[in-house]
């Protein structure tokens, strides 16, 4: 077997354990009863070191260092070796389940402890990288997200908003003001007809239901797979916006990895590129 067939089958591996993972988050937020989070933390927490051992194995470095030089590779073949997102922690998990019985009670207190634990592991786990690699720390953390981008690069975009919101605030407010009162838009709206709603107008901008589905949790977000997209929003009967925009919005996540390309499913280069262009697509959709 050639080193790049070992890194694909490494990869491979990882992305199934990693598929498994997204729809277990998936269900711990929408389906799963509130007695499961303890086990739920053990089962996640096994799939994440199953997932590690895998990413920072030895066999995965010498793959990658042999891959990289093997000749008759393709564009993409020759993409393929990149780093690999670190797992996510335990505490999360945890932390989740705190997050959801604290939010009802706006008990930002309760959450607190869980929420800090989950700040100073990430804290560390980015000072690690950050000395492996010589990154500044907040940028070392960034790049899980968003790979290669710098802060000098961030701060740029919001000195330009800086020099231009304020006064563009002003106008917006004027304009508003000289508009007049909206219409109103009363309530009750029946839940499950916002449902068949938003399902219509999910069909309507691209999204494909024989490869996810939509459900209800505490707050909207996307998961899964590409094969298999796991959507969720929030309802309220006296405003239908709240959850249409929240629709509309995890439904541009949704397009995008229903639209990551099939034969490198599983492969970092068939994975998303980072958060900036999925927030991107995201945003197209919803506004």
């Amino acid at each position: 077997m050639t080193n790049y067939a070992t890194l694909e089958a490494l990869n491979a591996k990882a992305g199934t354990l990693g598929e498994a993972l997204s729809i277990l988050y998936w269900d711990q937020q929408s389906m799963m009863p509130s007695g499961g989070g303890a086990s739920r933390a053990e089962q996640t927490a096994l799939l994440e070191t199953m997932i590690h051992d895998i990413t920072a194995g030895s066999a995965l470095g010498e793959a990658l260092e042999g891959a990289g030089k093997e000749a008759g590779l393709n564009d993409w073949q020759q993409a393929n070796p990149s780093d690999l997102v670190a797992a996510k922690s335990k505490a999360e998990s945890h932390a989740l389940a705190v997050w959801q019985e604290a939010r009802p009670n706006n008990d930002f207190a309760a959450a607190l402890p869980a929420l800090r634990e989950c700040f100073n592991l990430s804290k560390q786990a980015g000072q690690a990288i950050a000395d492996k690699t010589g990154q500044p720390l907040y940028e070392a953390m960034i790049d899980g997200f968003e790979p290669g981008l710098k802060v000098a690069q961030i701060d740029a975009v919001f000195d330009d908003y800086a020099a231009f919101l304020p006064d563009f605030l002003d106008d917006v407010l004027a304009a508003q003001e000289k508009r007049g009162e909206s219409l109103p838009l009363d309530g009750p709206f029946d839940i499950e007809t916002q449902k068949g709603v938003f399902q219509d107008i999910m069909k309507s901008v691209g999204f494909n239901f024989d490869h996810g589905r939509l459900d209800t949790s505490a707050h909207p977000f996307c998961g899964g797979t590409p094969s298999d997209v796991r959507m969720t929003t929030r309802y309220r009967d006296e405003d239908f916006l709240d959850a249409m925009m929240g629709v509309l919005h995890e439904t541009g996540h949704a397009l995008y990895e229903q639209g990551l390309p099939k034969d490198f499913g599983r492969q970092p280069v068939g994975n998303a590129r980072g958060m900036v262009l999925h927030e991107s697509q995201s945003l197209t959709i919803e506004m």
